[in-house]
């Protein structure tokens, strides 16, 4: 069983969206602000404003089904909006851990991609403690690289001794030099 080292929920409004957000409420608004505007005017800013409010609605509702999670063994994104879904990338095919800081957030949070075998991309953002984070995931991939360049070295020396085997029945090396060299290689 995994254990979970971060559970960590994706930033709800940045200051970016706010910026954003506002200036799509003054663009509704502008055809109030014209004096020949009328009832079309009226129509058009209240269209706006309610699809503006949908969309509002349904981003912020996925934003918030967000989740980035590392265990000591992976890392994945968890979203549960219309459907559930889990992009995960393995501690042993992690090869590249990139974070960015959000422009307007001053380092209070920002982005992070990470990228294992094979192209496959995990991407978390908007995310608070963005460096912290980065840290810890980095942390899980030198540890399962430790575990497996052990595992490997085991794994070479029973091949080793295997093909030492096989050649010793197949007559390739007598007695002696299939001792010697099994000695060697245990040594």
């Amino acid at each position: 069983m995994a254990k979970q080292l971060l559970e960590q929920k994706f930033v709800l409004f940045t200051r970016g969206f706010l910026v954003s957000a506002l200036v799509l409420v003054l663009v509704a608004l502008s055809p109030l602000m014209l004096e020949e505007s009328g009832d079309v005017g009226i129509v058009l800013v209240v269209t706006w404003l309610i699809l503006f409010a949908i969309i509002l609605g349904f981003f912020l509702i996925y934003r918030k089904s967000q989740t980035l999670r590392v265990f000591d063994d992976r890392v994945e994104v968890r979203s549960r909006f219309l459907v559930e879904s889990v992009k995960r990338i393995e501690a042993s095919k992690l090869e590249a851990v990139d974070v960015k800081d959000s422009v307007l957030g001053q380092k209070a949070y920002g982005s992070i991609i990470i990228t294992g075998s094979g192209g496959s991309k995990v991407v978390a953002m908007p995310i608070a403690n963005h460096h912290e984070v980065v840290e810890i995931v980095r942390s899980i991939s030198s540890a399962a690289n430790q575990k497996n360049g052990a595992a490997s070295a085991s794994g070479d020396i029973a091949g080793q001794l295997a093909n030492l085997d096989s050649l010793h029945k197949s007559g390739a090396l007598t007695d002696d030099e299939y001792k010697a060299a099994k000695t060697k290689l245990l040594g």
